[in-house]
């Protein structure tokens, strides 16, 4: 029995490490340069909109360019994507929604749970896996920031 949980585990942290790596070749391949470069200010309709670097949310700092653990709205001890911290200042605005308090704009990287709904779906971004690769609202209480190479 201790075998078979020594191999289970070894095969689950060899997953880990594989997901590891093709989260970060993904991410150049979206961003070949630095990923967050571009971050600064935005124009969205007619309005500027400009980037706050950092927000406070359960005891943790959750900083623009923070790589993220995304949770269920349903189960927030179930984990539901990847991804990183694109925006949180409140009056960013997407799909002409501003993002508001509490709330941070995160680009989805690996869906986990596919069909997990969009809190705030738009266009034809209606799930988690409808928004991999694209920039969706979320809440801050249900983003965890997480190291992807400890």
């Amino acid at each position: 029995m201790i075998s078979e949980y020594e191999e289970s585990m070894a095969k689950m942290k060899e997953s880990l490490e594989e997901l590891k790596a093709e989260i970060a070749r993904m991410k150049q391949t979206a961003h070949p340069s630095t990923p967050h470069e571009n971050l600064g200010t935005q124009q969205t309709s007619d309005k500027q909109c400009s980037y706050w670097t950092s927000t406070n949310v359960n005891d943790q700092t959750l900083q623009v360019g923070d790589d993220v653990l995304i949770k269920s709205k349903l189960d927030a001890s179930k984990i539901v994507a990847t991804g990183y911290v694109y925006g949180i200042d409140p009056s960013l605005e997407i799909a002409k929604q501003c993002l508001g308090p509490n709330w941070c704009e995160v680009n989805i990287q690996v869906a986990i749970e596919s069909g997990e709904k969009l809190l705030r779906p738009h266009s034809n971004l209606k799930t988690i896996g409808d928004a991999y690769g694209s920039n969706i609202a979320w809440p801050c209480q249900l983003v965890e920031r997480f190291d992807l190479f400890a």
